[in-house]
């Protein structure tokens, strides 16, 4: 636009004034606010307005204008907002005289809601095309748009309806929700509906004062007093909010990584900036309520933390959809970013993961060629008629495809996955060649199954079966995969339990033998005789409910429960306690966790002896902490 053209090109008069890009749009937004506090008739302080500003020059004109900063600051609400900790950058009157001249050229209280926020947004952009690192909270304005069509953020679904951005920036989220408001219902939007969107409805939080203050400028601009909180959204608690809807694009770099969020509410605890964001959402999501968010490629897919809140979002939340973003979408400010929209639903467990490829096959993004609007009107009509999509309104194409949950935890799938050779996944099984059994299915014809552990510690029943088209001929395999870890489990706990039932009535001394959260699962004739427990009455109970409960002694909690190192034998631990009652006196505990095999489920093995007997060896057991 020519208005954002000429007070843009402003800018590079005021280079000379030492005043750089980011200076220059945060002057604009005090003097931009000023101005349309006159037009609108905002009360201000007495002379500390528009009018005394325009009125003055020279060195008295820089100097006021700083008064007024200052002065502006110390006042509750939007105004103390927009203007705290304010500073004059200019340093020549004349600068500062001139652009008072342009801004007031403009009525600005005379444009429209969308052509005043735009020109605004439109300096946002170019700032952040300018400024190297600024697009870290700016997020394109068309894939805003595009996001919150297929979202439905629509007040009409509640009251109290509540739309959020954890890491707001300047407020684009916020803004395109309120939009597509008024672009879906215009004229129809009733008084109710309008008074919650100018105010209580839009919120978000924001960790660079400077940023927020852009923001809150640009709601304003957007006729929306939204509440844009200073702080850090990963580092607090959220002391019981929750919201309808989120919008978000965290950042993306690791500035400032390195330290652990202090959140009781967080499960998996890790420095990975983008994994505490997901933490985040999930908590503060309201149960049914839904959230798109920005994230880049594979940080779902890392080892360890990232496998954790992979499994914590597939749990509580219906990963529904991800949206492959094309390669260059940050462009101009930042170029080489690869990402994808994660949509998702609280509440219920993912059964199905829809994946959409924007990205193979799709021009690269450039200055020349822009993101726009137009480039996900496909999306948009194949994400479904629903906020929350069912897969039965969906059909599979070439860039829109299906995966199980199974599959996407065996394989870490990931969207740019899609199109790729099996063989140039990674694959979570061990000791399983599933490409010479798919190969073996293709030349036979005839499908087969087996069972594979993960690097994690699950099983999974995997089937292989010939895929036919339409014309009977056979054009791949279909894989797919069912968790049978459960299953596996208690077939492996009762094997153990009869081969410990075996081991123990074979032992003169008391032997216990206990599972992995310290339940018995096979006492010896030995230990009933010593301890006058009858033969089957402590299978099942705690090792600490068993025998009237001698054995909850702080010396038997410190030696069974720290964590055990992993393998199939980790060593022995020693413990010594005195007994009361008939059968009292001192005993040592010798415990040793066992397996027959990597992968076997452990058990542990406590021996029980009088103090005086001889007894191997053993490494102290380690205090409780």
């Amino acid at each position: 636009m020519d208005v954002v053209q000429k007070i843009w090109g402003f800018c590079n008069v005021l280079k000379h004034d030492g005043i750089n890009y980011g200076d220059y749009i945060e002057q604009l937004t005090y003097l931009l606010f000023l101005k349309l506090a006159e037009e609108k008739g905002l009360s201000l302080p007495i002379g500390y307005d528009w009018p005394a500003l325009r009125e003055k020059s020279g060195t008295d004109l820089t100097d006021h204008y700083q008064a007024t900063l200052r002065e502006l600051g110390k006042q509750s609400g939007l105004l103390g907002d927009i203007f705290a900790g304010s500073l004059s950058r200019f340093r020549e009157p004349v600068n500062l005289k001139r652009l008072i001249g342009l801004i007031d050229e403009i009525a600005w209280s005379e444009l429209d809601v969308d052509l005043k926020g735009t020109i605004y947004e439109g300096l946002l952009q170019k700032f952040a095309a300018e400024q190297k690192g600024a697009g870290q909270y700016f997020t394109p304005r068309p894939l805003i748009r595009s996001i919150c069509r297929v979202m439905l953020p629509d007040l009409h679904e509640a009251p109290d309806y509540a739309v959020h951005d954890p890491a707001c920036g300047t407020g684009g989220f916020l803004i395109g929700a309120a939009e597509w408001m008024f672009r879906k219902y215009g004229a129809q939007l009733d008084r109710d509906v309008q008074k919650r969107m100018r105010r209580g409805t839009y919120s978000g939080c924001e960790l660079v004062l400077e940023t927020r203050r852009l923001g809150l400028m640009n709601l304003f601009l957007h006729e929306i007093e939204g509440n844009l909180h200073y702080g850090d959204s990963i580092a607090e608690p959220p002391h019981g909010q929750q919201y309808h809807i989120i919008l978000t694009n965290p950042p993306f770099g690791v500035k400032g990584a390195g330290d652990v969020p202090n959140r009781d509410d967080f499960t998996v605890s890790t420095s990975n900036k983008q994994l505490n964001f997901i933490q985040h959402v999930i908590q503060v999501l309201k149960p049914g309520g839904r959230a798109a968010m920005v994230l880049p490629d594979n940080v779902l897919f890392e080892d360890n933390a990232g496998r954790e809140v992979r499994q914590l979002l597939m749990k509580d939340c219906q990963l529904h959809t991800i949206l492959r973003l094309p390669v260059g979408t940050f462009t101009p400010y930042s170029t080489g970013v690869k990402a994808n929209v994660l949509f998702f639903r609280k509440g219920v467990p993912t059964g199905e993961v829809w994946v959409y490829d924007h990205r193979t096959n799709i021009p690269k993004v450039t200055k020349g060629s822009p993101l726009t609007e137009g480039q996900f009107e496909d999306f948009v009509s194949v994400y479904g008629p629903l906020p929350t999509p069912r897969s039965n309104d969906r059909t599979e194409s070439e860039r829109f495809r299906r995966f199980t949950r199974e599959a996407a935890q065996v394989f870490r799938l990931v969207p740019g996955d899609v199109g790729r050779s099996l063989s140039d996944i990674r694959s979570e099984l061990q000791d399983c060649d599933l490409l010479a059994d798919v190969q073996v299915v293709l030349d036979s014809l005839v499908p087969t199954e087996r069972e594979a552990r993960t690097a994690g510690g699950a099983w999974y029943l995997a089937r292989i079966q010939p895929y036919r088209t339409v014309d009977n001929v056979v054009d791949g395999v279909v894989l797919t995969f069912a968790d049978v870890t459960e299953r596996v489990h208690a077939i492996a706990a009762q094997e153990s339990s009869q081969v410990a039932e075996a081991i123990v009535d074979a032992v003169s001394s008391p032997l216990l033998v206990l599972d992995g959260q310290l339940r018995v699962l096979s006492a010896n004739r030995a230990y009933c005789d010593r301890f006058a427990d009858e033969p089957g009455r402590a299978v099942g109970l705690s090792v600490f409910d068993i025998a009237r409960r001698r054995w909850d002694l702080a010396a038997v909690h410190e030696l069974l429960e720290p964590p055990w190192a992993p393998g199939p034998d980790t060593g022995l631990r020693r413990a010594e306690v005195r007994l009361a009652g008939a059968a009292g006196g001192r005993f040592k505990l010798d415990a040793r966790r066992v397996a027959r095999a990597p992968g076997d489920i452990p058990v542990l093995l406590l021996s029980i002896a009088p103090a005086d007997a001889a007894a191997p060896r053993a490494s102290k057991a380690p205090k409780r902490r």
